[in-house]
């Protein structure tokens, strides 16, 4: 996953930050900058061996977006693409890795099915670029979440999904604590993809943090087989490394 600094020095300021907290790091090669469109970045794991990328100056187009399909647009700009959501072995190490090494934002914490804490932290405006959730001994990607402009956009995809026979994973609902209305659904990589609309925004003024008992107002209900076969047991995933 890659993590956007706005210049250089800030680049310089998170290296010294992993070196005083004993994170390896390796710099990316020209070429690897050149196919990342970006001029600089460097690569690092957190505790559970999941993969990031810290860099700068990404290449901006100025050219118009022109979707694959007639919508009024995907909200991102400097709310950053959306979020993603990784489950660890140990959220404990987890959150002490993202909120103190890297410097994420706390900004809820939610009561899983799996009776553990999820962490969920925010970069920018948005409620949160990263959540994670532990579950044991396993590791990977969950899903990425992109937030609509338009709830019908929304809706309409939902159609598309389910006339299509793609594999829903969760149903409609709304989350508690970014308040998002959404579904899941399977890629063919693996991961899921949670297309939604109407996410709250935080205010670092006067954001204050909360433990919501339950991840959902309502629906969501899980109609696929459970986690996405992107998340593996810890042992397997470490053999492959």
């Amino acid at each position: 996953m890659g993590w956007e600094v706005a210049g250089e020095s800030d680049l310089d300021a998170m290296i010294e930050r992993l070196d005083q907290a004993h994170v390896s790091w390796q710099p990316g090669s020209v070429a690897e900058c050149a196919e990342r469109k970006v001029e600089r970045f460097v690569r690092l794991e957190d505790p559970a061996g999941l993969p990031h990328e810290i860099f700068y100056g990404a290449l901006v187009s100025y050219e118009a977006f022109v979707p694959g399909r007639p919508i009024q647009g995907f909200v991102t700009g400097d709310r950053g693409l959306g979020h993603v959501v990784f489950i660890v072995p140990d959220a404990t190490a987890a959150h002490k890795f993202y909120t103190k090494v890297l410097g994420f934002k706390l900004s809820d914490i939610v009561d899983t099915v799996f009776h553990t804490p999820g962490y969920f932290y925010h970069l920018n405006r948005r409620h949160h670029s990263l959540a994670i959730l532990e579950a044991p001994n396993k590791v990977g990607l969950h899903h990425l979440m992109l937030e609509l402009q338009d709830l019908n956009d929304v809706g309409t995809a939902y159609d598309i999904v389910r006339d299509r026979g793609y594999p829903l994973s969760m149903e409609f609902g709304r989350h508690s604590t970014d308040e998002v209305v959404s579904f899941y659904f399977v890629t063919p990589a693996g991961f899921e993809i949670e297309y939604g609309w109407g996410g709250r925004e935080v205010d670092d003024a006067t954001w204050h943090v909360v433990r919501a008992d339950r991840g959902e107002l309502w629906g969501h209900r899980v109609v696929g087989p459970g986690l996405p076969p992107t998340v593996r047991p810890l042992d397997a995933t470490a053999a492959d490394r």
